[in-house]
């Protein structure tokens, strides 16, 4: 299993920034990892090492409290669709994000914590959005942007893209350092955006991910 620590894309533009470790080995030398995840994605990944690897390279392989949260498609009718689950563990490190999603297309969406513990449509407009009532990025401490999930003066909900297969699968692993206990965002929802993240506000606001796409309640 691969957790993803950074995924740049061939014009080396930083999607999100993190390297990747084996959890059945703890750590594989990073010209390892480039070629193992640069195999299973058929050349559009490739690992880069920055200054995040230095929390993990004394990785435990073992995990404290998890919980699972089911994922559906949503839409700005109500109607959803199950795609899987994503399994949230403690870590020493963070709170790791292990997805085991399917149907969805194919490259790099957006994924956050949101404020509120509710996937329905709301009213935007006067039209409904879907899983708008699932509120804004979640943001404790009312910083009002979005920076991605190391920078300690953006949003806490910021997590790291996930990478969707050609298969329309996503299993890669994120951690989220910023996030230490499933307490800190119990009650919450994730959520998974149509489009990527570059983790700014420029030139969109909230990385550019677009239109909801699916939701899930942490319970």
């Amino acid at each position: 299993m691969f957790i993803s620590i950074g995924i740049i894309n061939r014009s080396d533009r930083i999607l999100h920034s993190y390297c990747a470790i084996s959890s059945e080995r703890c750590l594989l030398p990073c010209n390892q990892q480039a070629q193992s995840v640069n195999g299973i994605n058929e050349g559009f990944m490739k690992c880069k090492i920055i200054a995040a690897i230095a929390m993990l390279t004394a990785a435990s392989c073992g995990y404290a409290a998890e919980q699972e949260v089911p994922m559906n498609l949503v839409s700005a009718d109500g109607k959803e669709v199950s795609i899987g689950k994503i399994t949230i563990q403690e870590t020493p490190y963070g709170l790791l994000f292990t997805p085991a999603l399917h149907s969805l297309s194919e490259g790099i969406h957006g994924f956050h914590v949101h404020e509120k513990g509710n996937c329905a449509p709301a009213l935007k407009d006067g039209k409904p959005v879907a899983a708008l009532s699932a509120g804004g990025h979640f943001d404790p401490k009312n910083t009002g942007k979005h920076l991605g999930p190391w920078s300690p003066d953006g949003h806490l909900g910021d997590l790291p893209a996930l990478f969707v297969t050609h298969d329309g699968k996503a299993n890669y692993p994120v951690l989220a350092p910023r996030l230490n206990s499933l307490k800190e965002i119990k009650g919450r929802s994730l959520m998974l955006h149509a489009g990527g993240d570059n983790h700014h506000d420029h030139p969109e606001p909230l990385g550019g991910g677009g239109a909801r796409m699916a939701c899930g309640i942490i319970q």
